[in-house]
């Protein structure tokens, strides 16, 4: 009876572990507002985004964060957030070993995580530019090929209506990356 005892002891400290909490944290609008950015960016729940920077000790936050001011002296507003145990208890762990209150902490890494993603997609943005260049070409010289191809070749030819595929996927993708930067909107790879 002892060891069924111990089995289920083990097991109540196992699932208490497991459920999530709900923790208050004071932040400023501008990292609730980074928060929100965020979970829409990454199409995340606000607590999946808490977990997976927190959930496995999070600390490549102490790098990131120490570019990011922080005024003590800024309007903060008190939100509650679910998140896993595991989670609040590695944030906590942060707290204790760098000496950063909990808020602060939580504050500026989605202030920096914010940051850093803006960074990237700018990076990114700007590399499509340059591969809509390509795409562009490359889309110009399918249309003088398939041209050229309907000089020799009958119209109802299997070739031409394989490049005329080949042409409206170029064009799809054209059109795909115009759209991510001017709208902001991902490309699908598995679109065509």
């Amino acid at each position: 009876m002892k060891s069924h005892d111990n089995a289920i002891q083990l097991l109540k400290k196992e699932t208490a572990k497991a459920k999530d909490v709900v923790a208050a944290f004071s932040l400023s609008q501008s990292s609730i507002d980074a928060i929100k950015w965020l979970t829409i960016k990454l199409n995340l729940s606000n607590k999946k985004l808490f977990d997976s920077i927190w959930n496995n000790q999070g600390e490549g936050f102490i790098k990131i964060i120490k570019d990011v001011p922080f005024d003590p002296k800024i309007r903060r507003v008190k939100r509650s957030q679910r998140m896993s145990r595991k989670s609040l208890n590695n944030l906590n762990e942060l707290v204790n070993k760098y000496g950063l209150k909990r808020d602060q902490i939580v504050e500026l890494t989605f202030l920096a995580y914010k940051i850093l993603y803006e960074k990237m997609l700018e990076e990114n943005i700007e590399k499509h530019k340059k591969a809509l260049e390509i795409v562009d070409d490359l889309w110009s010289f399918a249309e003088k090929i398939e041209k050229k191809s309907e000089t020799i070749l009958d119209e109802d030819d299997p070739i031409l209506e394989r490049l005329g595929k080949i042409i409206v996927v170029i064009n799809n993708l054209s059109d795909a990356i115009q759209n991510e930067i001017e709208n902001d909107v991902i490309i699908d790879p598995e679109d065509f």
